[in-house]
């Protein structure tokens, strides 16, 4: 009983999995948990500035590496082309080509 749905507006792509993938994953995020609570660390240890930079820059770090760590994985990515109408609404804006199922989401 398969279903097939259409989305005119959603589109997925795909990225092939890389060889060895999960030790870089597994070290980058690593990395960017070791810059949160290192920043979070020296952000203690000082007051005023130094206290703002340091937790400034462990958060940049932490959100640095593990963008990077995500990136690594393979997850499909949805690209979305067009917003609904406000009350949900799939409105097209050019003929469909390849008219399957079309269902509002």
């Amino acid at each position: 009983m398969g279903c097939s749905v259409h989305l005119p507006s959603v589109r997925n792509t795909f990225r092939t999995p890389r060889l060895g993938s999960l030790p870089s994953v597994l070290g980058l995020a690593t990395a960017s948990i070791l810059c949160l609570c290192a920043g979070a660390l020296y952000a203690v240890a000082h007051e005023g500035l130094p206290r703002l930079a340091f937790a400034g820059a462990g958060f940049f770090g932490y959100l640095f590496f593990f963008a990077h760590a995500l990136r690594e994985l393979a997850l499909p990515k949805v690209l979305v082309e067009g917003r609904p109408a406000p009350d949900g609404e799939v409105v097209r804006t050019e003929p469909d080509r390849n008219p399957v199922l079309t269902v509002a989401a």
